[in-house]
């Protein structure tokens, strides 16, 4: 996605307890991250199923969301990430919300 958008890349860095503290790609990452997990819990919950009970991620109240988030980060969270951050926007966090939401649409039928 780096050189698809032009977006700089060099490693995933954040610091979960200062959004702030990173730089534009990392924060947008973060920002649709956590929408898919939005998405993700919302789907588990509604299914039925336990959040907590995951697979591949263990020991956290939200494993299993974690789990299936994974599942659809490469085409959906990352991609978006890297193209609002290639627009440049004022607002990244805002503009990820948006973009991750109009993405969203592809799934629904």
């Amino acid at each position: 996605m780096s050189k698809e958008t032009g977006v700089e890349w060099d490693k995933r860095t954040y610091n979960p307890q200062d959004y702030d503290d990173s730089n534009d790609i990392n924060k947008a990452l973060s920002a649709a991250h956590t929408c898919l997990y939005g998405i993700a819990h919302s789907v588990i919950v509604a299914l039925g199923c336990s959040p907590g009970l995951g697979f591949v991620h263990v020991g956290h109240e939200r494993s299993f969301v974690y789990d299936v988030a994974d599942l659809y980060k490469a085409e959906l969270s990352i991609p978006v990430a890297f193209r609002t951050v290639a627009k440049e926007p004022d607002d990244i966090s805002s503009a990820v919300r948006l973009a991750m939401r109009d993405a969203g649409t592809i799934f629904q039928s």
